[in-house]
């Protein structure tokens, strides 16, 4: 019954925690407006390399595949950053890098998130963060042009969303993260640095709109996914090891209030909408959690909101899919895992048990099964961090740790008769030469107009890269 209250407060009061950039109005005394910092496009001039590297991959498969290189993002710097706090002044401070954590893209656009430490904070958050996102602009074929970045001096930003608003010439960007608490200020039960935010990208003057930035705290140390369903939002909150706390939330998209939640997450990791069945009224939503140090569970929850109110429709208690008990977990604490749709969205009805694919980092991938236990181990390749399928050429990058990406053959493959779904075709080459970064470590990756693919390599930057016509 305890927690039942402190949710409902915390109910009570999301409503009236958000705020706008320029805005006097708090929440408490010490409430304080998310800091940003304005770019021109002569402070980015030289952050973005042109390349043109290529390599095949040539196994079993009957189809070669040929990838080339086509511009490098160098990660972004807070400049001089007083890491130590002394002010200076015995320890020199020196630029920080950030660590490039998600990608998402939207036309001609690739949106990136920055941020300062390797996951979610303990709860208060009291340490130093800092976060960014970056737009970049496809500008000709192969031609990439980095058009604009807009940074936060205390939130990190774990994963992002892009809406295009055709009626307002905006790409709406919802970033989901952690921000520090002492600095925010906000008066929410249960809030511990989950925080939401929104920032407009004027597409029709390659910009981003840093006076209109929109905040919205969560109860929870991190928000950690965030997905579009039904003409709605979900957020899902965690704090990177298993632990309570977390939770679905359903908001709008000027993030005015959190119209619907439900608390029985452990430790929100990530969700995914099954792309085969959603529209502006309905919605299949997955969630992917982890309870304690041993076991990862699967949730769906279905949304609907052709009623009067407006708002959608939804279990109050989440719907069981499957689990999966691995033992012990440490290994990932504070790493991410991640949930793919691989079915295309002209294939008929939706099954998650094969074709939503789980990513448990050091214990590779699954499909979702059903029931207890019910989950189905795929593959092993080391680390995954994340996965992205290709509908055109029907394959799943396998984001591999340190090994860079794996190409696996799904359903559909054209790779002849010694090709079997989820059989390894090959490996990305990382680029070479003394320009790039000797770490390929990649976390996630986008594909985009068929065959473009941008990949977001943590400390290393962002890599852009074409697949090439057979």
């Amino acid at each position: 019954m305890k927690k039942v209250t402190l949710f409902l407060a915390a109910a009570a009061v999301l409503a009236s925690c958000n705020r706008e950039i320029g805005d006097d109005l708090t929440n408490g005394p010490n409430q304080k407006s998310t800091n940003t910092v304005h770019f021109s496009q002569s402070d980015l001039d030289g952050q973005l390399i042109p390349m043109s590297q290529s390599f095949n991959i040539s196994s079993k498969a009957a189809a070669q595949l040929n990838y080339t290189y086509r511009a490098y993002a160098e990660p972004v710097s807070f400049g001089t950053w007083d890491h130590d706090g002394d002010n200076g002044t015995v320890t020199p401070e020196v630029p920080l890098n950030l660590a490039a954590s998600a990608i998402f893209s939207v036309n001609d656009m690739v949106f990136v998130t920055w941020h300062m430490t390797d996951g979610p904070l303990a709860a208060g958050a009291s340490s130093p963060l800092g976060g960014s996102i970056t737009a970049y602009k496809q500008t000709g074929i192969g031609q990439y042009t980095f058009m604009d970045r807009v940074d936060f001096t205390d939130a990190d930003y774990h994963e992002l969303y892009v809406y295009q608003n055709t009626s307002s010439g905006h790409y709406e960007v919802f970033a989901v993260g952690q921000r520090n608490v002492q600095s925010s200020g906000y008066l929410l039960a249960g809030h511990n640095g989950a925080v939401v935010t929104r920032v407009d990208y004027d597409y029709l003057n390659d910009e981003f709109w840093e006076p209109g930035v929109t905040e919205l705290p969560l109860p929870g140390v991190s928000a950690n996914d965030i997905v579009a369903g039904a003409s709605n939002y979900y957020v899902i909150t965690g704090n990177g090891n298993g632990g309570s706390g977390g939770g679905i939330y359903e908001m709008d998209r000027n993030l005015a209030q959190v119209k619907k939640f439900n608390s029985t997450i452990n430790d929100g990791i990530a969700l995914e909408i099954d792309k085969t069945w959603s529209n502006s009224s309905h919605s299949y939503i997955y969630a992917l959690d982890r309870q304690g140090t041993s076991k990862f569970r699967i949730h769906y929850l279905h949304t609907d909101n052709t009623g009067p109110s407006g708002i959608t429709t939804w279990a109050s208690d989440l719907n069981f899919v499957s689990d999966y008990n691995t033992g012990a977990l440490g290994g990932i604490n504070y790493e991410r895992g991640d949930l793919t749709w691989a079915q295309r969205s002209g294939w008929g009805s939706s099954n998650p048990a094969d074709s939503l694919i789980a990513s448990f980092g050091y214990y590779g991938i699954y499909s979702a099964g059903n029931g207890v236990g019910g989950m189905n181990h795929l593959k092993d390749l080391g680390p995954c961090l994340s996965t992205e399928f290709d509908e055109g050429l029907n394959v799943l990058y396998y984001a591999d740790g340190d090994d860079g990406v794996s190409v696996l053959a799904m359903a559909g493959f054209n790779g002849g008769a010694l090709i079997n779904t989820y059989d390894v075709i090959g490996q990305f080459v990382p680029p070479t030469g003394g320009a790039f970064p000797s770490t390929f470590l990649v976390k996630e990756l986008t594909v985009y107009q068929s065959r473009n693919i941008a990949m977001a390599t943590g400390d290393a930057g962002v890599y852009f890269m074409q697949r090439n016509k057979f």
